[in-house]
């Protein structure tokens, strides 16, 4: 896991970053959503928190509330891997 502060470095650098904001300090995802992020886990922040985070975003954040969708995504069995063509 990068530092903070690295991981604002990137955003600036216009890099594209996907954060884990579970265990993350509150000051640290609003320091990531001013820099535009995708930052998943959030479900166990307070609505008062992502708001925070939300506006500090000012509409380059997005927030992934429940990490299920995660699942689903890397569960997925594509035409390929149902051809047997995987290895294409």
């Amino acid at each position: 896991m990068k530092e903070a502060s690295h991981i604002i470095d990137i955003l600036r650098a216009r890099g594209g970053v996907i954060l884990d904001g579970s265990g993350r300090e509150p000051a640290q995802l609003i320091e990531c959503a001013r820099a535009a992020a995708i930052l998943r886990n959030m479900g166990d922040h307070s609505v008062d928190q992502l708001l925070e985070i939300t506006r500090a975003g000012k509409g380059r954040v997005v927030l992934e509330l429940d990490s299920s969708t995660l699942r689903q995504r890397t569960q997925y069995v594509g035409p390929f891997q149902e051809s047997g063509l995987s290895g294409l």
